[in-house]
C-alpha cells in the first residue's frame, strides 16, 4: 500500500495562500547581514516577492501544523545557493523548507522568491536532494522568551501565524 501526501496539493495551496495574505504576522526585521541586499534591491527595479526570506518561519508553521512526526525541516546551505547578483556582489542565502518524513514530498511555500536568473525555482528545487536535515540543531534555538532566555520553537512568531490559522480554519 501506497504512503498517502502529508499534506494534500489542495491543502498547500490553502497554505501558502494563507502564507501570502498574512505577511504582517510575520517578524519583519531583516537579518543584518542581509541588510545591504534589501537596501539595494528595494532601490533597483528588481521587485520583491512577499515571502523573500520568511522561508524558515513558513516551513516551521507547517511542521507545526502537521506535526513533528510527519514534516520535518531541510536546509540548503549558504554555501549552495547564490541567491542574487546586484552592483557586481554575489549574495548567497540558506533556504529553508518542509519535508514529508513518510513520502518525501516537498512542501516549499517561498520558493517562488528564487526568481532572478539563473538562481530561480528550478535551481533551488535540484538542490533538494543535498539539503540538510538541521532543525534538530539549528531551528532548535530559534527565539527568546520575554525573560531572554532561548528556547525550544514554535516562536512567537510561528504561533501567531498558527492563531490566525486557526481562526479562519
Amino acid at each position: 500500500m501506497q504512503n498517502k501526501p502529508c499534506i494534500s496539493d489542495e491543502e498547500f495551496i490553502r497554505i501558502k495562500k494563507f502564507l501570502l495574505d498574512n505577511t504582517h504576522l510575520f517578524n519583519q526585521k531583516v537579518v543584518p547581514w542581509y541588510e545591504d541586499l534589501f537596501a539595494n534591491l528595494a532601490d533597483s527595479d528588481k521587485e520583491l516577492y512577499p515571502l523573500t526570506g520568511k522561508c524558515f518561519p513558513a516551513s516551521k508553521f507547517i511542521k507545526t501544523l502537521f506535526g513533528a512526526d510527519k514534516i520535518s525541516i531541510h536546509i540548503i546551505p549558504s554555501k549552495k545557493l547564490p541567491f542574487v547578483e546586484l552592483k557586481g556582489k554575489i549574495y548567497h542565502t540558506t533556504h529553508w523548507f518542509a519535508k514529508c518524513r513518510h513520502t518525501g514530498k516537498i512542501y516549499d511555500p517561498t520558493i517562488d522568491q528564487f526568481t532572478f536568473e539563473p538562481y530561480n525555482k528550478k535551481f533551488v528545487e535540484a538542490l533538494y536532494p543535498e539539503s540538510i536535515e538541521r532543525e534538530r540543531d539549528f531551528g532548535k534555538y530559534w527565539h527568546t522568551d520575554q525573560y531572554g532566555n532561548r528556547v525550544a520553537n514554535p516562536s512567537e512568531e510561528v504561533n501567531r501565524l498558527i492563531d490566525e490559522w486557526n481562526k479562519v480554519s
